[in-house]
């Protein structure tokens, strides 16, 4: 009797399984790194408007500070929400807390980056 050389039906078909296996593990991490991704790139932006804020104050010496809630900021096909918000100091000092917060939407969910800064009147 001769063997036939070759590979049955059945290893073919497990063959397959593991490939699909294996390629269904990779596409899982690879969305999942494409969505950090995204959110990382939002991230950065929503601070470098925050930033840019404070820094906008700073060249104007601190004097045109007031509570608002800015226009929508449309960058890179992204849209960004940035507001002001005003505090006095707490403890009789004379200094005042003013938060910058800028947030945006991503997947449905409202994420938010916001600074604190303190300024001494």
């Amino acid at each position: 009797m001769h063997k036939k050389k070759g590979v049955t039906l059945i290893e073919v078909m497990v063959a397959i399984l593991i490939f699909m296996i294996v390629m269904l593990g990779g596409l899982v991490f690879f969305s999942y790194g494409r969505t950090h991704i995204s959110y990382s790139n939002h991230q950065r932006i929503a601070l470098e408007l925050t930033k840019e804020k404070i820094e906008l104050w700073k060249a104007d010496d601190y004097s045109h500070i007031v509570n608002e809630n800015e226009p929508v900021i449309s960058l890179g096909g992204y849209q960004f929400n940035r507001s002001t918000v005003i505090n006095a100091g707490t403890g009789g000092g004379t200094y005042t807390n003013v938060t910058v917060t800028t947030s945006w939407q991503q997947a449905g969910i409202t994420y938010s980056v916001q600074l604190l800064t303190i300024i001494a009147q």
